[in-house]
Protein backbone atom coordinates (compact mmCIF):
# COMPACT_ATOMS: atom_id res chain seq x y z
CA UNK A 1 0.00 0.00 0.00
CA UNK A 2 1.36 3.51 -0.90
CA UNK A 3 0.93 6.26 0.52
CA UNK A 4 0.84 10.01 -1.18
CA UNK A 5 2.79 12.62 0.79
CA UNK A 6 -0.03 14.38 0.91
CA UNK A 7 -1.77 12.16 3.15
CA UNK A 8 -1.98 13.24 6.88
CA UNK A 9 -1.61 10.61 9.41
CA UNK A 10 -4.37 10.13 12.08
CA UNK A 11 -3.26 11.94 15.62
CA UNK A 12 -3.31 9.30 17.34
CA UNK A 13 -0.44 7.30 14.69
CA UNK A 14 1.71 10.73 14.63
CA UNK A 15 1.57 10.67 18.29
CA UNK A 16 2.74 7.34 18.47
CA UNK A 17 5.78 7.63 16.08
CA UNK A 18 6.88 10.45 17.77
CA UNK A 19 6.63 8.90 21.34
CA UNK A 20 8.47 5.99 19.73
CA UNK A 21 11.22 8.03 18.38
CA UNK A 22 11.88 9.78 21.55
CA UNK A 23 12.14 5.83 23.48
CA UNK A 24 14.30 5.00 20.75
CA UNK A 25 16.51 8.21 20.45
CA UNK A 26 19.25 6.99 22.83
CA UNK A 27 19.37 3.78 21.69
CA UNK A 28 19.62 4.59 17.80
CA UNK A 29 22.53 7.32 18.75
CA UNK A 30 24.48 4.05 20.36
CA UNK A 31 24.21 2.33 17.66
CA UNK A 32 25.56 4.96 15.21
CA UNK A 33 28.30 5.62 17.75
CA UNK A 34 29.37 1.99 17.49
CA UNK A 35 28.80 1.89 13.70
CA UNK A 36 31.48 5.17 13.56
CA UNK A 37 33.73 3.26 16.31
CA UNK A 38 33.51 -0.15 13.51
CA UNK A 39 34.42 2.57 11.07
CA UNK A 40 37.46 3.81 12.23
CA UNK A 41 38.93 0.43 14.59
CA UNK A 42 37.46 -2.38 13.35
CA UNK A 43 40.86 -3.15 11.69
CA UNK A 44 42.68 -3.47 14.69
CA UNK A 45 40.86 -6.07 16.06
CA UNK A 46 40.82 -9.50 14.37
CA UNK A 47 37.44 -10.97 15.70
CA UNK A 48 33.99 -9.14 16.16
CA UNK A 49 33.83 -10.56 19.92
CA UNK A 50 37.30 -8.21 20.89
CA UNK A 51 35.93 -5.49 19.17
CA UNK A 52 32.85 -5.93 21.10
CA UNK A 53 34.32 -6.39 24.30
CA UNK A 54 36.74 -3.28 23.67
CA UNK A 55 33.47 -1.18 23.18
CA UNK A 56 31.92 -2.70 25.83
CA UNK A 57 34.61 -1.64 28.45
CA UNK A 58 35.16 1.85 27.39
CA UNK A 59 31.09 2.16 28.42
CA UNK A 60 30.52 4.93 26.00
CA UNK A 61 27.58 3.32 25.21
CA UNK A 62 24.73 2.35 27.53
CA UNK A 63 24.24 -1.43 25.52
CA UNK A 64 24.83 -4.93 26.87
CA UNK A 65 28.02 -6.96 25.02
CA UNK A 66 25.79 -9.08 23.14
CA UNK A 67 23.85 -6.00 21.70
CA UNK A 68 26.99 -4.07 20.74
CA UNK A 69 28.06 -7.51 18.74
CA UNK A 70 25.06 -7.68 17.51
CA UNK A 71 25.22 -4.14 15.91
CA UNK A 72 28.76 -5.06 14.96
CA UNK A 73 27.31 -7.81 12.37
CA UNK A 74 24.86 -5.23 11.27
CA UNK A 75 27.50 -3.12 10.46
CA UNK A 76 29.40 -5.64 8.98
CA UNK A 77 26.63 -6.57 6.66
CA UNK A 78 25.51 -3.33 5.71
CA UNK A 79 29.04 -2.89 4.64
CA UNK A 80 29.99 -5.93 2.70
CA UNK A 81 27.74 -4.54 -0.32
CA UNK A 82 29.81 -1.08 -0.23
CA UNK A 83 32.03 -1.06 -2.90
CA UNK A 84 35.14 1.45 -1.58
Amino acid sequence: MEVSENVRLPQSMRMSTQGNNAIHKDNRADRAHVYDWCDKNMPDYLTMDKAAAAVFETREVAAQLKTIRNWMTSWKRERAGKIN
